[in-house]
């Protein structure tokens, strides 16, 4: 009885004010303007009455699907391949025409996350002599103790990424020759180029060279910091086309992402990764990779 009142208010408003362009026709003879046609179904239409107005479906007994088909052949289109299967089709008519949906924005954000982004890498005979050395001038062991764990740091992190000397923009190759590069205390500068997916599949896990990481992050803080800005760009599109409160296996994407970007954060901060960090992280691995595909 609700959606046959609301109908009738829409045929009379559309009648009132044909201002949108996408003319269809109601069961009862009647023209409806709409603003936009988002998808079919098979329960019917989504479609906005104007710019502001909310979503509503239409059931396709609402409509004079004759005039449809002669009209508005590519909606007409539509309603036969939803009708008679399961599958929705999404339009993007009108208003709609720049919507992303929720599986459209998740494929973005995920060749947001394999884009390469380039991160400094500290001298290792810096790092070793100013963080360790100096610290045990006595102990010649200590400070060995120091390269290989922070060797352990670099091949964990960035092991196979490629490693460019700054000054020249020239690539030097992986990261194995970072490591010969610096046994003889060069003071060159040099960046790595990773993805925003290595980095959260390495805070995601489960490493002994965790506590060296994040010491690197101290002096070094884009390593993360440029993984919150992607996730923060993903989540804007979500809410930007009404998709924040979608239910994952770990909450809302909201949620999800709003979580993942504040871990990020306080890593970038100097504050302590913990368990829950990397359990936080994961939970986005699997909402952004694992998950099925929603169809909305």
């Amino acid at each position: 009885m609700k959606m046959k009142y609301a109908f009738c208010v829409i045929l009379v408003l559309s009648a009132l004010n044909p201002l949108w362009g996408i003319m269809l026709k109601g069961a009862n003879g009647r023209e409806v303007d709409f603003a936009g046609v988002l998808k079919a179904s098979k329960e019917g239409l989504t479609v906005k009455i104007s710019p502001d107005a909310n979503e509503m479906v239409v059931p396709w007994e609402k409509f004079d699907l004759d005039a449809m088909k002669a009209e508005q052949p590519e909606i007409y289109t539509a309603y036969t391949r939803s009708s008679l299967g399961q599958n929705e089709v999404m339009l993007k008519l009108g208003v709609f025409e720049n919507h992303k949906t929720y599986d459209e924005i998740m494929v973005s954000m995920r060749k947001s996350l394999d884009e390469r982004f380039a991160v400094p890498l500290p001298s290792s005979y810096d790092h070793w002599f100013e963080n360790y050395y100096s610290r045990s001038r006595n102990s010649f062991d200590a400070w060995q103790r120091a390269q290989r764990r922070y060797h352990t740091m670099i091949n964990d992190l960035f092991a196979g990424a490629p490693i460019v000397r700054n000054q020249t923009g020239k690539p030097i190759g992986r990261s194995y020759y970072y490591y010969s590069a610096y046994y003889y205390g060069s003071t060159w500068d040099f960046s790595a180029e990773v993805t925003s997916k290595r980095v959260l599949n390495y805070f995601a896990g489960d490493h002994d060279s965790f506590h060296d990481t994040l010491d690197y992050l101290q002096n070094n803080p884009l390593l993360v910091i440029g993984v919150a800005e992607k996730l923060q760009a993903a989540k804007q599109e979500f809410a930007n086309s009404g998709h924040s409160h979608v239910q994952t296996q770990h909450g809302t994407i909201d949620f999800v992402l709003d979580s993942s970007i504040r871990t990020l954060e306080t890593m970038a901060e100097g504050r302590a990764y913990n368990e829950n960090s990397g359990r936080v992280l994961n939970k986005l691995l699997t909402v952004t990779y694992k998950e099925d595909a929603k169809g909305i």
